[in-house]
């Protein structure tokens, strides 16, 4: 039962370091898994494997006490701007403005000359048996 029990563990290992070392390996494996087992299969050890990867992460923060670091650099605040820094605690105020209501006396008429829609027929019926032909 030990042997077996380190076998597996060692296996897993494996795989973890192959896997980030090796994206694409991870993906095709998991593509390959989905058509001898099926979707249902993968994605519950998918989501076993990830739920325990966040755990071990949220584990060994909590153990080690490590504050989390950005991986891009991340600017300082700089009070050397002082139109930053704000001088006091109001809002800004708001003027209305005025909004122009339109007619349909200003608004220009559409000219469709030339252009007429030709007798189209339904293109097919929906369940309710009626055809499809924009009309109520």
């Amino acid at each position: 039962m030990g042997i077996l029990a380190g076998v597996t563990i060692l296996l897993a290992g494996i795989a973890f370091t192959s896997i980030n070392i090796w994206p694409n390996l991870g993906a095709g494996t998991v593509d390959l898994a989905r058509g001898i087992v099926g979707d249902k299969l993968v994605s519950e050890v998918e989501n076993f494997i990830l739920s325990s990867e966040d755990k071990i992460t949220q584990i060994s923060h909590t153990l080690i006490k490590t504050t989390p670091v950005a991986p891009w650099q991340v600017a300082s605040l700089s009070t050397s701007n002082p139109a930053m820094i704000p001088t006091n605690n109001k809002l800004p105020t708001f003027t209305p403005t005025r909004i122009q209501h339109w007619t349909s006396a200003s608004l220009p008429t559409p000219t469709l000359s030339g252009w007429t829609l030709e007798n189209v027929p339904p293109l097919g019926y929906h369940p309710g048996g009626r055809p499809m032909d924009g009309l109520p």
